[in-house]
């Protein structure tokens, strides 16, 4: 298994399902858990490699504003391993406009 390619495939992939959901959706998931970052983690084994897949949300500069979305993956290729090998994306979700043009 080419654990880089899996490990950058992985992260797009999060990257893309998190970046579906709309602004709405992760600002109401930043004020459920504020102070702490929003967020999900998973993990699966592959060929005898453990992979750990997770994600965050948090305000970019201020509350309510555009939000930091990030993606990453932590692949352990032997289980004694403490670090593993991260890869991580990041995308900016900006807020929408909601103002009323006349």
């Amino acid at each position: 298994m080419d654990i880089a390619a899996r490990l950058t495939q992985e992260t797009r992939e999060c990257l893309e399902r998190i970046t579906s959901l709309s602004w709405d959706v992760h600002a109401a998931a930043i004020r459920r858990r504020s102070p702490r970052p929003a967020g999900d983690t998973y993990g699966f084994s592959d060929d005898g490699v453990y992979f750990d897949v997770g994600d965050s949300a948090e305000w970019l500069d201020k509350p309510e504003g555009d939000i930091l979305l990030k993606a990453f993956v932590v692949a352990f290729p032997q289980p004694s391993d403490d670090e593993g090998i991260r890869e991580e994306q990041s995308a900016i979700l900006k807020r929408p406009d909601t103002r009323i043009s006349n």
